[in-house]
């Protein structure tokens, strides 16, 4: 009996030894070389510049660790988390989780992407082709209130062109063809309800220029059509 519990012991000890040692054997192995990685849930930063900052040897092997590769990734502005994962017998797959861009600011170089958070983001417009609506500076407020809108009206949003903030300090949505003004903290009922007005006006085929949702539970329509 002790030398079965002797042999089962013995046979345990093996598989953990194996399954420490064997990374480090696999790793000196060519044929798990790394030849292909595979990006997911890269939106808005360019691929081709994401892997040059990762930084990733030409001759690395599937079984090194992935530590690095998730900590160079996670540094990037834009990024949430990173997740690096193997697939036998060469492939690299890293999962990326990107910051939501609200709103483009114009500089003196271009436009700066900016997240809910008014949080500037590295996100190149020309190669990502992102349409995001204007704010003359990086306002939390206006940031806010735009990630609010993308939320909960994602067509909506797509029609907004800009976003300032009025004489009183509320808040003014350019549309295409209309202006919406909403409070600094309009509530989700609030921007649905934005949407479902302009639905009707649109089905009814009544023309506006201004749709005022700064009073509870009221959208007040204004233009000459109304």
């Amino acid at each position: 009996m002790k030398r079965r519990v002797l042999y089962a012991v013995s046979g345990v000890a093996t598989l953990v030894l194996l399954g420490v040692l064997s990374p480090l054997l696999l790793r000196h192995v060519s044929f798990f070389r790394v030849r292909q990685i595979e990006l997911v849930g890269v939106v808005n930063h360019s691929p081709t510049r994401l892997l040059k900052s990762l930084d990733i040897e030409r001759d690395r092997n599937l079984f090194e660790p992935l530590r690095d590769i998730e900590e160079n990734a996670a540094m990037l502005p834009g990024v949430i988390a990173v997740k690096a994962e193997r697939r036998m017998p060469g492939t690299l797959k890293i999962v990326v989780e990107e910051r939501l861009p609200v709103a483009f600011v114009p500089t003196s170089t271009g436009l700066l992407a900016i997240d809910a958070g008014a949080n500037p983001l590295t996100y190149d417009p020309t190669e990502s082709g992102l349409d995001l609506p204007i704010v003359q500076t990086a306002d939390t407020v206006l940031a806010r209130v735009l990630a609010a809108v993308r939320v909960a009206d994602s067509t909506l949003y797509g029609h907004v062109e800009a976003a300032r903030f009025t004489g009183d300090d509320n808040v003014l949505l350019e549309l295409d063809a209309a202006e919406v003004i909403l409070r600094r903290e309009p509530t989700i009922d609030e921007i649905k309800a934005i949407g479902l007005v302009r639905r009707h006006l649109a089905a009814t085929g009544r023309p506006y220029d201004e749709l005022d949702v700064r009073f509870e539970g009221r959208v007040i329509v204004r233009g000459s059509g109304v």
